[in-house]
């Protein structure tokens, strides 16, 4: 059985349909922020949503289902200090929380999240810091499930995100990943699958590898996703002969992966 069965899910003007299997990482896509986020919290069991199951049972209010995982947005500030007592005293009295102090410690020497951090009454990381904070926190939480959104908030240096993005998706880590996509780019080859909401209330779960489809504006393909100001992107749902017969009628078109989406909008 799945690890979570999402069976004909309604928000907004969307039907989704998902399962994820244990040991899987699986990307959450779409141009508007809040479609992303509306659904993580619905995925996580924080908001309440017809059709998410796990283990047979709704997930909303599932005392199990929550105590195996847990919902983070990294561009969110959970934490105002690094000593381990007052995190410790935090997690325990506002979350219910307890955590891997050791791992805490060692992943942030790692980070150097010092360097990020100015240190008054209170630690003001920078919005690099933060990042790197709620990952260390992540990691030493010890969930074996986790949905992140914005997982590389702030971050700017190609290393930097490529940490994080190898971090939440690794399979010794976590048994599954739920992640909200603030950089497509940053996790190709490391999903499973992806599930793209688009612009035209349609939402598709994609096989990590497969590619989509570019045309003009003008064109209009037969399974649209999103519309840019020069470019139509769709579902590559055509056949051989099909895109000879729109190279022979000079009908631009680029097959693209699905991880190039944001260079053509």
């Amino acid at each position: 059985m799945a690890y979570l069965q999402i069976e004909n899910l309604i928000m907004e003007d969307y039907t989704i349909n998902l399962e994820i299997e244990n040991g899987e990482s699986v990307g959450v896509f779409a141009r508007r922020k809040k479609t992303v986020s509306d659904f993580l919290k619905i995925a996580s069991g924080i908001n309440p949503g017809k059709g998410c199951f796990h283990d047979g049972k709704e997930i909303y209010d599932n005392r199990k289902y929550f105590q195996n995982r847990i919902f983070m947005d990294f561009s969110h500030t959970y934490l105002t200090t690094l000593r381990i007592s007052a995190i410790s005293e935090t997690l325990r009295n506002k979350y219910g929380l307890s955590f891997n102090k050791e791992k805490f410690v060692r992943i942030g020497k790692d980070l150097n999240i010092r360097g990020e951090t100015m240190i008054g009454e209170q630690y003001k990381f920078t919005p690099a810091g933060n990042t790197f904070v709620n990952y260390a926190l992540a990691q030493a939480l010890e969930k074996p499930n986790i949905v992140i959104l914005n997982p590389t908030h702030g971050l700017n240096l190609p290393e930097d995100i490529d940490l994080i993005a190898r971090g939440i998706t690794a399979g010794g880590a976590f048994n599954t990943a739920l992640i909200g996509i603030d950089r497509l780019k940053a996790f190709r080859g490391r999903l499973h699958k992806i599930l793209l909401f688009s612009d035209f209330g349609t939402a598709h779960v994609l096989g990590a590898g497969e590619r989509l489809i570019v045309f003009p504006k003008e064109f209009e393909p037969e399974h649209p996703l999103f519309l840019g100001s020069e470019k139509v992107i769709a579902l590559a749902g055509y056949e051989r002969d099909e895109l000879r017969k729109l190279h022979k009628n000079k009908i631009y078109h680029e097959l693209i992966s699905v991880y190039d989406i944001e260079d053509h909008l």
